[in-house]
């Protein structure tokens, strides 16, 4: 591991003593994140993963490996849902969410401990763009979990975004005759 280099300037400008031993604090850290909604008002509010939760997210999305003795061939049962489900619900925190109540946008309550939460339920009903592009965003920014892709995984990813890049060309096609009428 590399450690960078110590600014003995900045340290003792900052009142930092350079007799004194200086010890990080390894004990956990608290790096949370805001995921804005589409209308700049709304957001989520996500944790960067520690130990803890990457251990209670990887026990929720364990995957079993059936070998099978005459062939040889392995199965592993991939369930994106799940895995997407365990993602978000251990790293989503808090939240400014308002739904449409009796004619008037009423504040929603942020809860995630039960499977009737406030989270899951908007998991239920939620747009799956916007599911997508907060699972992304909770990905970057745990870069462990882009190594638990499988190779199927990234392909299927990548066959979507060329699916999506397609649809947008003929929609820019399609616009860019409509304007040359």
């Amino acid at each position: 591991m590399t450690v960078p280099a110590y600014d003995a300037t900045a340290a003792e400008a900052n009142g930092v003593s350079l007799t004194e031993p200086v010890y990080g604090d390894y004990w956990g850290f608290d790096d949370r994140r805001t995921f804005m909604l589409p209308d700049g008002q709304q957001f989520i509010v996500y944790k960067v993963m520690n130990e803890g939760d990457r251990s209670k997210y990887q026990q929720a999305t364990n995957r079993d490996v059936t070998l099978m003795r005459q062939t040889g061939n392995a199965q592993m049962r991939i369930d994106p849902a799940t895995d997407r489900h365990a993602l978000i619900t251990t790293c989503v925190v808090d939240w400014k969410m308002y739904r449409l109540l009796n004619g008037r946008m009423e504040p929603v309550p942020f809860s995630k401990s039960s499977s009737g939460s406030t989270l899951n339920q908007w998991l239920n009903v939620a747009n799956p763009s916007l599911v997508d592009e907060l699972e992304k965003e909770i990905r970057k920014a745990n870069p462990f979990l882009m190594g638990e892709q499988t190779v199927e995984e990234i392909d299927k990813e990548i066959a979507n975004l060329q699916e999506l890049r397609e649809a947008a060309v003929k929609k820019e096609q399609g616009e860019a005759l409509s304007v040359g009428k």
